[in-house]
């Protein structure tokens, strides 16, 4: 990803992810990146 960020001329950030609790219904930010995930980047 952070090739293609750079080719597209931005400056990677960082990433976060995301994991689901079915028992609780809750979303959580993690630093699990292997399915759900943000990404951050600024214009160079």
């Amino acid at each position: 990803m952070k090739s293609a960020l750079s080719a597209a001329g931005l400056t990677p950030g960082g990433t976060k992810g995301m994991v689901y609790n079915p028992l609780t219904d809750v979303w959580s930010l993690s630093g699990d990146t292997d399915v759900n995930y943000f990404a951050t980047a600024t214009k160079a």
